[in-house]
């Protein structure tokens, strides 16, 4: 190694090798990334389009890296003298002054070098100043103008240049334009003992380092891009012959990100802001199959003055922000090959777009967060990835793009994870990591995730997505950090919420404004709304959102209903409507289960008053099929509001349940009680009063009736029942003197207790009720029923015994004849 002089300041650098081997293991994964770099690099270019394919070598170049097998690109963008020189640069972004090219650290491309140790590049374009060709050999490895190690790594000759030209003609890869990358896979045998990564490939490992959904993931990336439209895949046959793997291609109406662009675009050529993507994209395979993903979303230029946090006043222009002393500034080279520093060409760009291709099987989403490309491809532990199941068959991918400051290895964005886990917080920036943080933020907040939802809507309504795929794809959305976290649906839920909407014309999917009032409904039919015509009143007053659907809005959402609301949709039941059909009434119950903590007295009044007009309209025997739903209706009343009859007399239902204040209720349709049934001595008297004088009912079957309301009557109330029924004939006795049945007033049995001539009707009392009945020659003894009796009367009945016969005899009644006497006194002894 040379010595330095003693006056020399500088380090002594190492290969670019050594440098490229820490930026692999540190910053650039192998695999796909590879691929998105060299995406990434055509799309900068203005390259429509894309090659990559993989080649057996050439047995006829004379250098040695040319005859092994490599992978290849060719684009038709642009390639300038500035190119040539940034391609050979490590780094230094020699575009930091373009802020229509992506890259931003002059490393990407490098991570080329997980499959080579040098590689070969061959560009014709008018663009380039003199000879419109320039081709190269680069190796990091090289001093400049040997490698010590591998002497016959020399420079790309005109003929081996041609030879690889030829190839790619005959395969009519080449166009009038074109930058050709030339990748010879790394081997063991050539390593000699020296190698930037140990991997090592042939023509057949190399396609194992790519995803075998490749074309799958290419689909997704090129709405993001500018300029590319299609990318081809090719791989050798037998005889060494390239074949078309796959196609991706964008539709000709398809429109795509229009940034990033460059400083002074003409103005016509500036597109106005927010805007729409939209398109289709074709996936062809080497089987002529082709798959058709659609996609949908919108991109956003920020205002200056949305970066307020970022400077102690507000900005009005970008430049205020570049000129922020925290603002980042890398290093380029101006014309004269000096190295600077220049504000960095970031632009306050954001988008979001949803895509979706069909899938057989379980279906998914992946939410990736972008800086144009994904940042993270398939690691879940991540927030800038994220993959949930999806229900349906589709594989659905969610970019949220910012122009965002990544990490140099272009897989992070310092403070993504911090606002998904709700630690965000704000402050003026005192350096440049802080600056970084916050314009990495507001672009995060206020730019992707506050356009979220437009884009969706954009996405759905597009491509015409059926309802149930919309609902699944919300469903996972639900899942998804982002929406688990308070401050990203901060930003999210700003101005929108996006939520299946019930209208009486067509319910659809619809981005309604957080302003509205949003009230749940259960599933709903074309049929319930002309039986709940009052629902229509409130669609139009209200955003009415089914309560089972993945409708994406804050967790305080829905809100309640009014009170006088819900009175107005019961009032408004058109009964012959809701009992037309089982649809309806299970509407009613479900509607009602909503309600169920909003079920205020009046409510249940309301609901009562529904339940009365159908038992007093509708005949039972056209009921029986809905008996079950409106068992559950009546559930939900209170049970001190219903009584139930151990009958189905529609008759004495329709009379009676005008006048009483309790919903009365046929035996087959009360549903199961919790606690005793009770009912006021008003409403009972009202009952009992019917069935007395109206009911064609027998009268056992009539005394079993009554004796169920009366063991329902408080005691409280028991005074108001007496009041109202002490003159109906209803309770049945056994008249001792004539030996048969009869039917009595309660003010009859009244008189009779008091005269001591009212007993119960005890088995074990027979002999001696006959013998008083028989000592007896003007009174008569009666006997009543003991459940009667005492659940009716206020004083308690006795039985006939020793002690009552001679209560009785101590009146002096006036006794029949001695036998008889004789007889009752042998009873008594």
């Amino acid at each position: 190694m040379r010595e330095l002089s003693e006056d020399s300041t500088g380090f002594l650098y190492p290969p670019a090798a050594i440098q490229i081997k820490t930026l692999l293991k540190e910053r650039y994964k192998q695999g796909f990334p590879i691929i998105k770099e060299i995406i990434q690099n055509a799309n900068d270019g203005g390259a429509k389009r894309l090659d990559i394919g993989v080649s057996s070598g050439f047995d006829t170049a004379s250098h040695p890296l040319l005859q092994c097998p490599a992978l290849f690109f060719i684009n038709d963008g642009s390639f300038r003298d500035e190119d040539a020189q940034a391609i050979r640069y490590f780094g230094i972004d020699l575009n930091a002054k373009d802020s229509a090219k992506i890259g931003k650290f002059g490393l990407g491309q490098k991570s080329i070098f997980h499959l080579c140790e040098a590689f070969f590049y061959i560009a014709h374009s008018e663009l380039l100043r003199g000879d419109p060709y320039r081709f190269k050999f680069i190796n990091p490895w090289a001093n400049p103008t040997t490698d010590p190690k591998q002497p016959t790594w020399k420079q790309l000759t005109v003929k081996d240049k041609e030879i690889v030209e030829n190839y790619l003609s005959n395969q009519a890869l080449l166009g009038k334009e074109y930058f050709i990358l030339w990748i010879p896979l790394r081997r063991k045998e050539a390593d000699n003992n020296r190698c930037i990564v140990d991997n090592y490939y042939d023509d057949r490992l190399i396609e194992k380092d790519f995803p075998k959904n490749m074309g799958e993931k290419i689909t997704t990336l090129l709405p993001m891009l500018r300029s590319l439209r299609e990318v081809h895949y090719w791989l050798p046959n037998d005889v060494g012959q390239l074949q078309e793997e796959f196609h991706v291609s964008l539709d000709a109406e398809a429109e795509c990100c229009s940034y990033p662009k460059s400083e002074k675009p003409d103005r016509k050529d500036i597109p106005k802001m927010p805007r729409s993507l939209f398109g289709y994209i074709s996936l062809r395979n080497r089987n002529a199959q082709t798959i058709i993903a659609n996609y949908a979303g919108r991109e956003v230029i920020l205002a200056a003055n949305q970066f307020h946090q970022l400077l102690p006043s507000p900005p009005t222009t970008l430049d205020d922000i570049k000129k922020s002393t925290h603002w980042p500034k890398p290093y380029t080279k101006d014309q004269e090959g000096n190295i600077e520093n220049l504000p960095d060409k970031a632009v306050p760009h954001c988008a979001v777009v949803f895509s979706r291709t069909p899938v057989q099987g379980e279906g998914s989403l992946n939410l990736q967060w972008a800086v144009f490309l994904p940042l993270v491809d398939e690691q879940s532990d991540v927030t800038e990835f994220q993959n949930c199941k999806c229900d349906g068959n589709w594989n659905y991918t969610l970019l949220l793009h910012g122009y965002f400051f990544p990490d140099s290895g272009r897989r992070y964005v310092e403070v993504l994870k911090d606002i998904c886990e709700d630690r965000i917080y704000w402050k003026l920036p005192e350096n440049e990591n802080e600056m970084v943080r916050q314009w990495n933020a507001i672009l995060a907040t206020a730019g992707t995730l506050y356009n979220l939802l437009p884009a969706l809507n954009e996405f759905c309504r597009r491509h015409q997505l059926y309802q149930e795929d919309i609902a699944n794809l919300c469903a996972s959305l639900r899942e998804t950090k982002i929406f688990k976290s308070t401050t990203c649906q901060e930003y999210i839920y700003t101005d929108y919420f996006w939520v299946y909407q019930l209208q009486a014309e067509q319910s659809d999917w619809q981005l309604v404004k957080k302003t509205q009032k949003f009230l749940p409904l259960p599933s709903i039919s074309e049929k319930i709304w002309s039986a709940f015509p009052e629902l229509c009143r409130c669609a139009k007053e209200y955003c009415l959102v089914l309560s089972d659907t993945a409708n994406l809005f804050t967790s305080c959402k829905p809100d309640n209903w009014e009170e006088s609301d819900i009175q107005a949709i019961l009032k408004s039941i058109n009964l012959k409507n809701l009992f037309d059909q089982v649809e309806c009434i299970d509407f009613l119950v479900n509607l009602l289960k909503l309600f169920s903590n909003s079920l205020t007295e009046k409510i249940q009044n309301c609901l009562k008053d529904v339940l009365l007009k159908v038992f007093i309209n509708l005949e039972l025997k056209g009921l029986t099929h809905l008996k079950d739903s409106l068992k559950q209706v009546i559930n939900l009343i209170h049970e001190s509001n219903w009584f139930e009859l151990p009958c189905n007399d529609t008759q004495i239902l329709q009379i009676i349940q005008n006048q009483v204040n309790i919903l009365i209720l046929p035996m087959d349709f009360a549903p199961q009680r919790k606690t005793e049934p009770k009912i006021s001595g008003h409403d009972a008297g009202l009952i009992v009063s019917y069935l007395v004088r109206h009911s064609k009912t027998d009268i056992q079957q009539k005394e079993t009736l009554i004796l169920q309301i009366i063991k329902a009557i408080p005691k409280q109330e028991m005074v108001i029942f007496r009041e109202y029924t002490k003159d109906l004939k209803f309770i049945s006795i056994f008249n001792c003197h004539s030996n048969i049945f009869e039917v009595y007033t309660p003010s009859t049995l009244v008189n009779l207790q008091q005269q001591g001539l009212l007993f119960l009707n005890l088995l074990d009392s027979i002999k001696i009720v006959a013998a008083l009945q028989a000592a007896l020659k003007n009174k008569t003894i009666i006997l009543v029923n003991n459940a009667i009796a005492n659940n009716f009367l206020e004083e308690e009945i006795r039985g006939c015994n020793r002690s009552a016969c001679l209560s009785l005899i101590k009146q002096k009644p006036e006794l029949s004849n001695i036998e008889d006497r004789a007889k009752l006194l042998e009873e008594l002894l």
